[in-house]
């Protein structure tokens, strides 16, 4: 898998599709439906990619935690059966 380096924060829709490989037309519904964040400038709706990072890196942390306190509790479990 090719990473991205989010240099550009906003990008047109149709540089969005060619980064990810879809068509523009996807890319148009996927705006409409909200899947993908845009933000008006004049008459341009750009792709905000520092929001789709964060909101990536936002997903990622949250698993990270979530998989920590897992295996706290986990390993807390074990403790106490062998006690």
């Amino acid at each position: 898998m090719e990473t991205l380096e989010v240099q550009m924060p906003l990008v047109s829709r149709q540089r969005f599709a060619d980064l990810v490989g879809v068509t523009l037309d996807t890319v148009n519904k996927w705006c409409d439906r909200g899947y993908a964040p845009t933000v008006q400038m004049g008459r341009w709706s750009l792709i905000n990619l520092a929001l789709i990072n964060s909101r990536c890196l936002d997903k990622e942390f949250k698993s990270l935690d979530t998989n920590i306190v897992s295996l706290r509790a986990h390993r807390a479990d074990a403790t106490a059966r062998s006690a």
